[in-house]
């Protein structure tokens, strides 16, 4: 019989996360600078790639504060994870060392896209598969169960 097989692996990191307010488009890109955005408004999903602290859209959306309903942006050192609540927009920005030696459980899964972001973001062939990879923060509750804490999108690519 052969050994079963896990679908991640639990690793260790350094990682912080604190609360963020919104500074609006140009504070965002300019400190992630590389990486990727998504964003959802109420009469669609949006995405981009950040490069050199310039956001280039995909197809075009609205970016009037008022039409925001959640941002993800991200790399893969850090995101910002921004979303509408009764006060406004909320948001937190979480971020993670290179070090694999860490206090934090956490596990990267890979998740195949089939949505309207592959569609934005290139013009793929049907053979191509476009993939996210999303970080899970593991932790433990009073009774010591394990559960996911926080999770984070950490890039997207071509397999």
């Amino acid at each position: 019989m052969s050994k079963p097989t896990t679908a991640y692996e639990a690793i260790k990191i350094n990682t912080s996360s604190r609360p963020k307010s919104w500074d609006g488009w140009n504070t965002l890109a300019n400190d992630l600078q590389n990486g990727y955005i998504v964003l959802w408004q109420y009469h669609g999903v949006f995405a981009g790639i950040i490069s050199n602290g310039t956001i280039t859209w995909c197809k075009q959306p609205e970016t009037e504060d008022k039409h925001i309903e959640r941002i993800r942006a991200f790399n893969e050192s850090k995101e910002y994870h921004f979303w509408r609540s009764s006060s406004g927009l909320v948001g937190r920005l979480r971020t993670d060392s290179n070090a694999t030696n860490g206090d934090t459980l956490c596990a990267d899964t890979a998740m195949l896209l089939r949505s309207v972001i592959v569609r934005q973001l290139g013009n793929s062939k049907e053979e191509e598969k476009w993939f996210i990879t999303t970080r899970n923060y593991i932790d433990y509750n009073e009774i010591g169960q394990a559960g996911y804490v926080d999770s984070r999108f950490l890039k997207i690519e071509k397999k």
